[in-house]
């Protein structure tokens, strides 16, 4: 961590230029953009201080955000033998609760793929495949579509038999929703990075229920890659101009 904000001149420098999102903020963290479309490092520092009860939902979006951003930034090249930043959850929420203590005037995501980049040029551990690590609340217990399903609908039917669970509280619903949305933002957001400011047209909804219907159809996919191919697959559907 002391080395990572040892580079902090150039990850400021960065940051200037990704100071502006391009992409639709979803979720938990979009109620604190201010009227520039931004937010900021005091805006997050105030919100967690007069937060205290839904801090968990805070740090669900962004270890949703921090996953979506990685599963991105392993795909370039420079990083093809990369076994994803294996780093704890405990770490990864320290590092931007450390940054913004630090920069308050700084925007609060930016350090995110600086961290994510950090991490990922250590060296790659022998014993894990090239990819991006998930973290946070969908990564538990490796979900699998037919888990989320059953944890939503407390139910799950499949031909002649059906299996009946207690439904997830909404309090848990809303995280694994929180997680998902703040996962969406992090692909987006390196997905339109320097492509000019767009609105999307999916809504957290659509894209919530795109994501359970996809599941419905695919139980043994994880959770995860089912929210990577629908966040993916909207954009591309938008480049294309449906």
């Amino acid at each position: 961590m002391n080395k990572l904000f040892a580079t902090t001149a150039m990850a400021v420098s960065l940051i200037a230029t990704t100071a502006h999102a391009n992409f639709t903020m979803r979720g938990v963290m979009s109620g604190l953009l201010d009227n520039k479309g931004e937010v900021s490092c005091s805006r997050y520092n105030n919100w967690m201080k007069t937060h205290p009860n839904e801090r968990e939902i805070m740090n669900q979006w962004i270890l949703g955000f921090y996953s979506g951003v990685e599963s991105q930034i392993t795909e370039e090249p420079k990083h093809a033998k990369a076994t994803g930043s294996e780093q704890p959850i405990d770490s990864i929420l320290n590092m931007v609760k450390s940054f913004c203590k630090e920069h308050p005037k700084q925007m609060v995501l930016a350090i995110i793929p600086v961290g994510v980049e950090y991490w990922l040029n250590k060296p790659a551990n022998p014993r894990y495949n090239h990819g991006f690590n998930v973290r946070g609340v969908l990564a538990q217990n490796n979900t699998t579509c037919q888990n989320l399903i059953m944890e939503i609908d407390g139910e799950w039917s499949s031909g002649r038999s059906s299996l009946k669970v207690t439904p997830a509280s909404t309090e848990r619903k809303f995280l694994l929703e929180e997680w998902m949305l703040g996962f969406a933002s992090g692909v987006e957001s390196q997905v339109l990075y320097g492509k000019p400011l767009t609105t999307d047209k999916v809504s957290n909804e659509e894209l919530l229920d795109s994501i359970y219907a996809a599941c419905r159809a695919n139980p043994t996919e994880y959770a995860f890659m089912v929210v990577l191919d629908q966040v993916t697959s909207q954009h591309q559907h938008a480049a294309a101009g449906d």
